[in-house]
């Protein structure tokens, strides 16, 4: 009596396990766009399981499970198609299924590295800041100075220095001669000087006594002497005419431009932002130190003579000389 074994092998598939859904899902009367639907997958995905192409589905869980819940759709055993997968993919499954991945470290920076990253930082900012500075006093060349209002007022020490108008004398009346006598003051009336004020404003004074031929005035001698004695320029006058305009300094500004003007004793003449279009004439002991920016847009003259300003200026567009040397 021959002995029967207790429990028979498991049955190899014959068939893929591609195959075998294929053709459940055929006898289903099932499209792959019905399928794909019902299991909530792409209609590709369903065409790669029944063709076996895994190249979509590279880790084994998700392909054993997309394997299950087509079996259960088309009513197949679904350990018979994994038996059937495992038969071709089966080895390289376990393998990648048996590899873990090692876990990494995650390692906290140290106190050094957040002190290097600091450093860093605060060495970019300086370097930032330093190259905006650079630029912005560059841009110009000019210094960062206030505007200054330009020193044109009349001190008062030159008004103080003039010599206070002495009063006239009363002029006393003429003795009466023969014929009409011209009271003095009312010649002075006629001539349109005041009352109260000397002819000899500038200076000049008219001695009144008694004689036979010079005591008395007629209205239009009066009139003729002071007119005279107005028309007449002192000496001061003549000296001070001749002097001045031989060292005028003029400026024309066709842009705006920072100027700076001394003189001999370093007394400042000029300075200040000027205005485009403005025009400044001054005058000081020579020789005069120059500091022009914007020097381009600036057109002088000294002594009536112009100046030849872009021979004089720095590659900063910035002049400084000295003229009247």
């Amino acid at each position: 009596m021959s002995e029967q074994p207790s429990s028979a092998a498991p049955r190899t598939p014959t068939q893929p396990a591609g195959e075998m859904l294929r053709q459940a899902r055929e006898r289903k009367g099932l499209g792959i766009e019905q399928a794909a639907a019902q299991l909530n997958l792409r209609p590709s995905l369903i065409a790669d399981l029944e063709s076996e192409r895994y190249d979509q589905l590279q880790v084994p869980a998700y392909r054993r499970g997309y394997l299950r819940a087509y079996a259960r759709l088309v009513g197949i055993d679904a350990a018979e198609v994994l038996r059937a997968h495992d038969a071709i993919h089966g080895k390289s499954d376990t393998h990648e299924a048996l590899r873990a991945t090692p876990i990494q470290a995650v390692r906290r920076p140290s106190r050094l590295g957040k002190l290097v990253f600091r450093l860093v930082t605060v060495i970019i900012l300086l370097v930032l800041l330093g190259l905006t500075a650079l630029w912005w006093q560059s841009r110009d060349g000019l210094p960062n100075f206030a505007e200054n209002t330009p020193s044109s007022d009349v001190s008062s020490d030159a008004l103080d220095d003039e010599p206070p108008t002495p009063p006239s004398a009363p002029v006393a009346p003429a003795a009466s001669l023969s014929g009409e006598v011209i009271d003095l003051d009312a010649a002075l009336a006629v001539a349109g000087v005041e009352s109260g004020e000397a002819i000899g404003g500038n200076g000049l004074q008219i001695d009144v006594g008694e004689g036979v031929n010079g005591a008395q005035l007629t209205a239009s001698e009066a009139a003729a002497l002071s007119n005279q004695s107005r028309s007449a320029p002192t000496q001061d006058e003549q000296a001070s005419a001749t002097t001045t305009g031989e060292d005028v300094l003029s400026l024309s500004f066709r842009e705006a431009s920072w100027v700076e003007v001394r003189d001999a004793n370093n007394m400042v003449v000029l300075t200040g932002l000027q205005p485009a279009g403005s025009e400044r004439s001054v005058e000081g002991a020579p020789p005069l130190r120059l500091v022009i920016g914007n020097a381009s847009g600036v057109s002088l003259s000294f002594r009536g003579q112009p100046v030849d300003l872009p021979a004089r200026t720095g590659g900063s567009n910035v002049a400084r000389f000295t003229l009247g040397e």
